[in-house]
């Protein structure tokens, strides 16, 4: 498909742009905003400093995981609380596998 064109005088570049989420039942499972998420902690190993690095609050970052939860009926992260370094979130192998389709549909909308 081709991803941009112009018209008339040629001179304004017209582009194609769209957004990709994922629903079970109509209800949104996973969109850009989520998978940055899944993939911050996933990274840091933290939902908090996930939610720093989005600029959020940790409040908003446990909602986007929960909401996600709630529409998929499973657990997305492991969280392990206290020792030295005050605890650490995992993903779930599931999170992991949603996380891992969800970018490779993207990619292929993108090409």
């Amino acid at each position: 498909m081709k991803r941009e064109f112009t018209l008339g005088s040629r001179d304004q570049v017209i582009r194609v742009r769209t957004k990709m989420w994922l629903e079970i039942n109509g209800q949104r499972l996973i969109g850009e905003g989520r998978a940055q998420i899944l993939r911050r902690i996933q990274e840091a190993g933290s939902i908090n400093a996930a939610a720093i690095q989005m600029n959020i609050s940790y409040r908003k970052a446990w909602s986007m995981v929960k909401d996600m939860e709630d529409v998929l009926k499973q657990p997305l992260v492991e969280k392990t609380r206290g020792g030295l370094k005050g605890g650490t979130t995992k993903l779930t192998a599931v999170a992991i596998e949603l996380l891992e389709q969800y970018e490779s549909i993207q990619l292929k909308f993108q090409e």
